[in-house]
């Protein structure tokens, strides 16, 4: 057997080789139109967990126990990720099983033992769930009593381990609320354990796991029971909200999961703060009202109400200020923001629309020049234009944050504020839940808005994905140069020779951060097609929603019911969001019926769209031909006395970019549109021909004018079509009229 040699090689020459690859001209000269789409894909990955730290240990032994620390807790939530995805794909099984109807059922011990066999290593899923709740809860009381003490209180803790801290308590929220919600998690366990009683099974943790299921909120509630036996936890908190806060108002987030998470910790943990309770008749604990100015509410009261919703998990929105609505000593005059009738900006797209334009106006003309200048460039960069392409990779960066953050704030507003029939009149009082939250939850301009938004996040995207490989190597010397500066100009020559190597890794790791957010993450607009959430709600009455209420469906059907020339090379953008979540399928949730379903809608939708942009291809240029041969005259005279105004269909209209393209990438599969539409046009047109040549054969002599006209109409229509299909559509027609022995017969040959 050949053994395959693993080749070793520098990450830079590596990324450099993949991206020629990946840039190899195997297209024709068309626009591009859809979202970027790569057959080789390079991520390269030196975080080590800081397994590392004993390497450089030095006389700060504090930050290597810091370090060990984060490597613990980064563990944790890591696998409180998994935990997560377990949680929101969990889809019910006991209800595919056969039901027990009586204790005499003479099957029903094969019933039990098969229900056993199939539900055990679920439920065991659910009981190692439980164990590591509890193991993250202690972990993290365990780390907030080691900096609450009164001997650690003469050192800062900085910011990584407040945003660590932050994203533990992230964690406990987003697990809560995920095992509230999943209520056929529940019904699984219930059978499984129904059948391990009968059959006799020992299970010493049965019970527990009951009722760690059945328990609304005890997630929350253990930790905060845990938090409030530890002596000044609340300064620890305090912290922890302050620099969430500081990060949100100072916009330090690229993806909106980040954006949303410092709100969450923001909310959970004042939740977390109140403990404030009556013993004996005094009040003891921790009162947000007493320690208001520590907090400085009336700044979170503003950022509660600026983002109103997040988005916890996929389809899942919460309210960050229900977790402040549940707090004991909760008082609504403290909040006038958060408790005012004013309807929140965060799910209003369309204000934003003409920056976001101008934004992308200005991101794009800036790198086509750059685009243009690498590809004539001879010379090495100077250090001035590694620095210009370096901010230029991070404006686009934070354009694309912002347009995706828009979109999915306004996705999250959506979803927790259905659609009513007094929203809208066309809503029906029996429609689903997901159908009020999707279908009928948009306007046209609301969903032209964010198609655009789409089209442009993809686009930029694509952009930048092209221009990688040049960028990597600016921004590496940009930031190289400036860390050097720093570390040359204030810094003394021992602590130079110290932390040179350290300083190092830190580069990489930031320039592999900046490669890969610019990438995937920031463009990933997944959650637009996720309804696990909704499913659940239906309780298994709907096994999957029907196209009509899936968001990429719509927006693509709006753009071909709306014939809008301006959107139409937006449709395949539109595509790309299966590709999105067909890869956060496999890729994060590893699910594979989830990645089955994405590819049955995606396979349904195409086959629409396909349909659909042929029949309006076609009847586009049936009005062309129409155009051409009504009448000059009778046009002038309509025009002239009965301000009639119908303008010549453009002829180009559909061809201009998106007839071109040829090799439209869906799932993992190179799709030629021109030649499916082509082959469907090609239908329609020997049925039209045969249609008007049966009306002939069936009228009489006077039915040859009529049958001329329409011959000629679509012979136009044909050669307009042909001109602009160019080689993929070929059908040469011959009519001819021959005299008969009864009547006049049309003989026509198509071939």
């Amino acid at each position: 057997m050949e053994v395959l040699q693993h080749l070793r090689g520098p990450i830079p020459t590596t990324m450099r080789e993949v991206s020629a690859l990946s840039q190899l001209n195997l297209d024709e000269d068309v626009p591009s139109i859809q979202g970027a789409n790569f057959p080789i894909l390079l991520q390269s990955n030196t975080d080590t967990n800081f397994s590392d730290i004993t390497a450089f240990k030095s006389a700060f032994a504090r930050s290597a126990e810091d370090a060990r620390v984060y490597s613990h807790l980064n563990t944790l939530l890591e696998q409180g990720q998994e935990y997560a995805i377990m949680l929101y794909t969990w889809r019910s099984i006991s209800r595919a099983l056969p039901f027990i109807r009586s204790s005499d059922q003479p099957n029903r011990i094969k019933i039990y033992e098969k229900t056993k066999e199939i539900l055990e290593p679920h439920c065991l899923k659910l009981k190692q769930f439980m164990f590591f709740q509890d193991a993250a809860i202690r972990r993290f009381v365990e780390e907030v009593k080691r900096l609450a003490h009164k001997d650690q209180k003469n050192f800062f803790v900085n910011q990584a381990y407040l945003v660590t801290l932050g994203k533990m308590i992230k964690m406990f929220a987003l697990l809560d609320e995920m095992k509230n919600m999943k209520a056929s998690m529940k019904n699984d366990y219930s059978n499984y354990k129904r059948a391990a009683q009968f059959l006799q099974v020992n299970d010493p943790d049965s019970h527990d796991v009951s009722i760690f299921l059945a328990k609304q909120k005890i997630i929350r509630d253990t930790l905060k029971e845990s938090l409030i036996a530890i002596d000044g936890y609340e300064d620890l908190l305090i912290e922890i909200i302050h620099n969430s806060a500081q990060m949100y108002e100072n916009k330090v987030y690229i993806l909106p999961e980040e954006k949303h998470t410092h709100v969450i910790v923001i909310a959970f943990s004042l939740y977390l703060l109140d403990s404030g309770r009556i013993v004996d008749g005094k009040q003891v604990g921790v009162c947000l009202n007493k320690i208001a100015k520590r907090l400085n509410i009336g700044k979170l009261d503003r950022i509660l109400k600026e983002c109103e919703v997040v988005n916890l998990f996929g389809d899942m929105s919460v309210e960050p200020f229900s977790y402040v609505r549940q707090t004991a000593s909760f008082d609504p005059s403290k909040w006038p923001e958060c408790n005012s009738a004013k309807v929140s900006g965060q799910g209003v797209i369309l204000t934003h629309m003409a920056r976001f334009q101008e934004e992308y106006t200005s991101l794009t003309s800036d790198l086509a020049w750059h685009t243009n200048t690498t590809s004539i460039r001879l010379n090495e960069r100077s250090a001035k234009e590694n620095q210009e392409l370096y901010d230029l990779a991070l404006r686009g960066l934070q354009y694309l944050s912002g347009w995706s953050v828009q979109v999915l704030d306004t996705f999250s507003w959506k979803l927790a504020h259905c659609a009513s029939g007094f929203t809208n009149h066309e809503c029906p009082k029996d429609a689903e839940n997901y159908e009020k939250a999707t279908r009928y939850n948009y306007n046209s301009e609301e969903r032209f808005a964010m198609i655009e938004i789409i089209s442009m996040i993809k686009s930029v995207q694509t952009q930048l994905l092209r221009l990688e490989a040049c960028y990597s190597e600016a921004i590496g010397r940009s930031v190289y140069r400036e860390l050097q500066s720093i570390v040359v100009g204030q810094l003394s020559a021992p602590l130079l020779k110290a932390q040179k190597k350290k300083e190092r890794i830190m580069l990489a790791r930031l320039i592999l951060a900046i490669q890969a957010t610019c990438a995937d993450q920031c463009c990933d607009l997944s959650q637009l097609w996720y309804r696990e959430f909704f499913l659940e709600m239906t309780n298994g009455a709907c096994i999957q929603f029907p196209i009509e209420m899936s968001l990429p469906w719509i927006f693509t059907d709006h753009i071909l019911e709306s014939e809008h020339p301006g959107y139409t090379e937006y449709l395949l953008y539109m595509l790309d969001l299966y590709n999105d979540a067909a890869d956060c399928a496999l890729n994060r949730f590893r699910r594979r019926f989830l990645y089955e379903e994405i590819e049955a809608e995606a396979n349904l939708v195409f086959d629409q769209l396909v349909y659909k942009l042929s029949d309006k291809i076609f009847r586009h240029y049936k009005r062309y031909a129409s155009s051409i041969l009504l009448d000059k005259r009778f046009r002038a005279e309509a025009q002239r006395t009965a301000s009639w105004r119908e303008p010549y269909p453009p002829p180009n209209r559909y061809t201009a970019a998106l007839l071109r393209q040829r090799n439209i990438q869906l799932l993992g599969r190179s799709v030629d549109i021109n030649r499916l539409i082509c082959q469907r046009m090609t239908k329609a047109i020997y049925k039209s021909i045969e249609v008007a040549i049966s009306r002939f054969h069936s009228s009489d002599i006077t039915g040859i004018i009529y049958s001329t006209i329409t011959l000629d109409h679509e012979l136009i229509s044909f050669r307009v079509k042909a001109s602009n299909l160019k080689n993929s559509y070929s059908l040469p027609l011959t009519i001819d009229c021959r005299p008969n022995s009864s009547n006049m017969k049309v003989v026509y040959r198509l071939a």
